[in-house]
């Protein structure tokens, strides 16, 4: 009888400590944190696969930072279109220096009009490389300077279907990510 009193205050003490840690992480933001992350990451995802005609809005929970500024891309071509994202992205680096953040930003909404002609990391990168932007930003994943600046996080890889890009401010990876 001793032994099992003892495991059922060791269980109840297990659901308290949990239950006083979900609390703290709570008031924190740590836990709001990344559902938060998890939310706008998906709704971005959702966004994304809508036709244009719906074109959804990011909500302002998901935004890193202000101002963001939306602006639409009215192109299809693949190289067209990696030329512009990559503009926007070293945009999003220049004022980034320029205002010394020490947290997220969200730069740029970029909405996609047309469907686009399998824009990929590779194609923007070789813009980079070709037009010699490496000293502006790197993106070592393309043998373009020592540090991987540059983070591409969009469904599947390669910009296709999507109507909804985030250009933003990853602090942590002091980066930017391209989300979509």
């Amino acid at each position: 009888m001793g032994k099992g009193i003892g495991i059922n205050v060791v269980v109840a003490m297990v659901v308290a400590l949990t239950g006083v840690l979900l609390f703290l992480g709570l008031i924190t933001g740590t836990l709001q944190e990344s559902l938060t992350m998890l939310y706008c990451g998906s709704y971005i995802r959702i966004a994304g696969m809508m036709p244009s005609s719906e074109n959804p809005s990011i909500p302002d929970v998901c935004i890193y930072g202000k101002p963001l500024e939306t602006f639409r891309i009215e192109e299809y071509d693949n190289k067209i279109v990696s030329r512009i994202l990559l503009s926007y992205i070293i945009s999003c680096w220049d004022k980034v220096e320029n205002l010394r953040l020490e947290k997220d930003y969200a730069c740029y909404e970029l909405v996609l009009t047309e469907t686009v002609a399998n824009v990929d990391e590779g194609n923007v990168s070789n813009i980079l490389v070709k037009e010699d932007h490496c000293s502006s930003i790197e993106n070592s994943d393309f043998g373009c300077g020592a540090k991987d600046q540059i983070v591409w996080s969009v469904d599947g890889g390669i910009i296709n279907t999507q109507k909804v890009l985030l250009i933003y401010y990853d602090y942590a990876n002091d980066s930017i990510m391209v989300k979509g």
